[in-house]
């Protein structure tokens, strides 16, 4: 069959073929059926298939979607180091749902492992082609939702500790999801979820927490005079030059009640 091109491209109904749907007509589930992708964003705690065993993640994003995306991650990434001098981008394993009450409808969501990772641009035939890699050596527990559970009167249901030391001692994902399961039984609608999702969680003040441990100083962080002068203050009385203590508070609980208020309420996330 000849095709004269000197008055425009070619359409499909040239060779009889149906128009091509636009972006939003198309189901991208079926479409990723089709394709021999599970989209359901539940992970099987199986490996039913070899891709859940390849270097590739999968999503049910276009490429010019995932690629505006993965852009705005990636700028995101490099202003918190900028900024804070911190990342704040990790690859969350496990979300666990939660309620403020038993009499409470709104669905609340937190992380239950994270993974500090980066992401390296490349490319490759004209297109960026994203790279995902760990920062750290293994994921560690959500400190805020510990921290949450273990003080709220609602609650009083301690977390398991997920072990983050060498290879061989490192813990099992499975394991922690299994410990989760058993801290939260007799909490109603509480469950988790098995989402890995790649995002910027504010945790920056973790790492404050952290620093903050008295096993990491020669001594207790508030008998430092800097910090202690941040936390207690002081007021010198007219007159006589003395300086008074105002303000009195443990270091660690200041930063747990802080931490504390961490809230991860999208429902929405991108895996």
């Amino acid at each position: 069959m000849a095709i004269n091109l000197e008055f425009g491209a070619v359409t499909d109904d040239v060779f009889g073929l149906p128009p091509r749907p636009k972006k939003a007509e198309i189901n991208r589930g079926d479409l990723a059926r089709q394709a021999g992708i599970d989209p359901n964003f539940e992970l099987s705690p199986v490996k039913t298939k070899p891709s859940h065993s390849d270097m590739a993640l999968q999503t049910l994003k276009f490429p010019d979607e995932l690629d505006r995306i993965m852009g705005k991650i990636v700028a995101d990434a490099k202003l918190a180091e900028q900024e804070m001098g911190i990342s704040t981008l990790f690859l969350s394993f496990g979300f666990l749902e939660w309620y403020e009450s038993g009499a409470s409808d709104k669905k609340a969501f937190a992380p239950l492992l994270l993974l500090p990772v980066t992401v390296d641009v490349k490319k490759q035939y004209g297109k960026n082609t994203y790279s995902l890699s760990a920062s750290e050596g293994t994921a560690e527990s959500n400190l805020g939702l510990q921290k949450l559970l273990e003080t709220n009167a609602a609650f009083h249901r301690k977390l398991p500790t997920f072990e983050n030391g060498d290879e061989e001692s490192v813990g099992s994902i499975e394991g922690y999801f299994d410990g989760v399961r058993e801290a939260i039984a007799g909490l109603g609608r509480w469950q988790i979820h098995r989402w890995m999702v790649l995002g910027h969680f504010a945790f920056g003040r973790f790492a404050v927490y952290a620093d903050l441990s008295p096993d990491n100083w020669a001594v207790d962080p508030v008998d430092h005079p800097l910090v202690g002068s941040i936390l207690r203050g002081s007021d010198a009385t007219a007159g006589t030059g003395d300086a008074r203590r105002i303000v009195a508070l443990p270091v660690r609980r200041f930063f747990a009640i802080w931490m504390t208020s961490f809230r991860h309420r999208s429902s929405d996330s991108t895996t």
